[in-house]
C-alpha cells in the first residue's frame, strides 16, 4: 500500500475486539490495524501500514454491546478467564449494557415494586427468623455455594446455562481484570478489562432496592450467589473503607440487587 491511497478524510472506526479496530473508507476499502483506543470520542489513532506510520483524527465508534458470541439468545463476553466462565454482557433485564435492568432478592427470580421481609418469598416469611426454617425456599441448601436453579434469577429469566455467580466467580473475575471508574454513554459506573485478552465488562451504577426506593444510587453492586450466613448474601461492590472491589459488603436477603449472569 503506497502513500497516495491512504484516505485522507474523517473516517469512521468500529471495534471489532478491543485493541483491534477496523475502518472503512468512502470507497469501501477495509483496513485492520491496531491500536489503543481509550474512549468513545475523536481520537489520534496511529495506523502502522508495515513501511511508515500515518495518523489520523477520527471518529470513534464503540460498539455498545461488545459481544463474543450467544448463549441461548443472551450475549457473552470470553474474558480470557482459566475456569473459561462466559460473562453476559448486561445485567439480567437489561435493555444495554449500560442499563441497570431488574432488582432481585436474593433466591427470587422476579423483580417487584417493593422489598421487604413481609414481600420476601411471596410474604409467607416473619423476617431473618424465617431463615432456613420450613417457610424457606433454601431450607434443604444451606450448605451450598451456588443457587439452585428454581432459585436463581440469572437462569430463570435468561434459560439455558445461565446462573447467577458465586463469590469465587467474582474473584476470578476481578483477579484477571484491571477497573476503573468511568462513564460508558453518559452512564457511570465499573469497567473491567481483561489482562488476558482485553475484553471488557461494565457495570453500571445501581444501588439497591429497599422498600419501594432505591439506595446508594451512585454506588455499583451486583448479587453473588453465596451467603455469608442465614439473612445475609454477599455483594460484588466498592469497599467503602479501601476502596477496592471486593465481597466483604454484605446485604439481607429481601433487598433488591441487579443480577449479572454466567455460563460454562
Amino acid at each position: 500500500m503506497n502513500e497516495d491511497t491512504i484516505p485522507t478524510e474523517k473516517l469512521k472506526i468500529t471495534f471489532s475486539k478491543p485493541g483491534v479496530l477496523s475502518y472503512e473508507t468512502t470507497a469501501d476499502n477495509k483496513f485492520i490495524f491496531k491500536s489503543l483506543v481509550k474512549d468513545n470520542f475523536e481520537t489520534i489513532v496511529y495506523v502502522d501500514l508495515g513501511i511508515k506510520k500515518k495518523s489520523f483524527k477520527v471518529e470513534v465508534v464503540c460498539r455498545e454491546e461488545p459481544t463474543d458470541g450467544k448463549i441461548n439468545g443472551y450475549e457473552f463476553v470470553d474474558m480470557g478467564l482459566p475456569s473459561g466462565t462466559k460473562w453476559a454482557n448486561r445485567n439480567v433485564g437489561a435493555t444495554s449494557r449500560t442499563d441497570i435492568g431488574e432488582y432481585f432478592a436474593f433466591a427470587e427470580t422476579k423483580s417487584k415494586d417493593v422489598y421487604l421481609w413481609l414481600t420476601y418469598m411471596d410474604g409467607d416469611f416473619e423476617g431473618a427468623k424465617s431463615c432456613f426454617t420450613e417457610k424457606d425456599w433454601l431450607y434443604e441448601y444451606s450448605d451450598t455455594k451456588a443457587l439452585p436453579l428454581g432459585l436463581d434469577a440469572a437462569n430463570a429469566n435468561m434459560g439455558g446455562s445461565w446462573y447467577v455467580p458465586t463469590v469465587d466467580e467474582w474473584k476470578e473475575l476481578i483477579q484477571y481484570c484491571t477497573e476503573k471508574e468511568t462513564k460508558v454513554n453518559g452512564v457511570e459506573g465499573i469497567l473491567l478489562t481483561s489482562m488476558i485478552n482485553g475484553n471488557t465488562l461494565f457495570f453500571p451504577a445501581s444501588g439497591q432496592a429497599q422498600g419501594a426506593d432505591i439506595f446508594y444510587p451512585s454506588h455499583t453492586f451486583c448479587m453473588t450467589a453465596s451467603m455469608k450466613d442465614d439473612d445475609e448474601y454477599y455483594l460484588f461492590a466498592r469497599n467503602t473503607s479501601t476502596g477496592k472491589l471486593d465481597f466483604q459488603t454484605t446485604t439481607v436477603r429481601y433487598i433488591g440487587s441487579p443480577v449479572r449472569g454466567v455460563s460454562k
